[in-house]
């Protein structure tokens, strides 16, 4: 982890399984963004996507 300021922290990390990283992310109660890699993108957007129709929402893919 680099501190970039006093808001912000970069956590960079490498991994062979981005869903099980994901999940991870996931739990820690702040807001973040991925840059890379495409797979962990993609890995937030199916996670999301299953939340998303758990609670309900008919719009979810």
């Amino acid at each position: 982890m680099e501190t970039i300021d006093a808001d912000r922290t970069r956590l960079v990390g490498t991994t062979d399984e981005p869903h099980w990283y994901i999940e991870q992310l996931a739990g820690i109660r702040a807001y973040f963004r991925i840059i890379a890699p495409r797979e962990l993108r993609d890995a937030a957007r199916f996670l999301g996507s299953r939340l998303l129709r758990a609670a309900g929402r008919e719009d979810a893919s």
